[in-house]
C-alpha cells in the first residue's frame, strides 16, 4: 500500500482522482462482499440454532411422552396372585437353602463328636442332593441366599472328602 500511494502521488491530479475512485469502488465491492458473507454466516448460525432448538423441543416432548407410553402400554397378563406365588417359591427355596446349610453344619459337628456311620452318610448325601437341586431350581435368589448356597457347596466339598473316606 505505501508503494501504491507513492505511485499515486506521481500521477496528475485528474489521473490520481480517477485511480482513487477506482480503488474506492474496488474497496466498496470487497466490503460489500465481506458484509454479504457475514450476513450469510449469521443466517447459517441462526438456522443451526433453530435446528438445535427444534431438536431440543422434540426431545423434550419425547421425554414427556415416555412416562405416558409406559403407563399406557399394555401390561403383561400377569396377575398379583401369580407374582405372589413366584415370590413364595423363591422364599421357600431360600428358606430350604438356609435350613440345609444349618443342618449340614450340625451334621458335621455331630460327626466330629460321635463319628461317621451309614445313617449320617445317608443324611449327608440327602442334604447334598437337596442343595444341588435347590441351586438348579432357583431363578432368582437374594444375596444372602446365594452366599449361603455358595458356603454350602464349599462346605460339602471340604467335608465330603472327610465323610466319604
Amino acid at each position: 500500500m505505501p508503494d501504491e500511494m507513492q505511485d499515486l502521488k506521481k500521477l496528475s491530479p485528474n489521473e490520481r482522482i480517477a485511480k482513487l475512485k477506482e480503488l474506492e469502488a474496488k474497496k466498496k465491492k470487497e466490503i460489500e462482499e465481506a458484509e454479504k458473507l457475514i450476513r450469510e454466516s449469521i443466517d447459517e448460525i441462526h438456522k443451526e440454532d433453530n435446528k438445535k432448538k427444534e431438536l431440543a423441543e422434540k426431545l423434550k416432548v419425547v421425554e414427556e411422552l415416555k412416562p405416558l407410553e409406559y403407563a399406557e402400554a399394555p401390561k403383561k397378563e400377569k396377575n398379583l396372585e401369580e407374582e405372589l406365588e413366584q415370590v413364595k417359591a423363591v422364599k421357600t427355596v431360600e428358606y430350604k437353602i438356609f435350613d440345609d446349610y444349618a443342618k449340614l453344619k450340625n451334621l458335621y459337628d455331630d460327626m466330629k463328636k460321635s463319628g461317621v456311620n451309614e445313617e449320617k452318610k445317608g443324611e449327608f448325601y440327602q442334604i447334598r442332593d437337596r442343595i444341588y437341586e435347590e441351586a438348579k431350581s432357583a431363578d432368582y435368589l437374594s444375596n444372602d441366599a446365594l452366599e449361603a448356597l455358595d458356603a454350602s457347596r464349599k462346605f460339602l466339598k471340604g467335608i465330603g472328602y472327610k465323610v466319604l473316606k
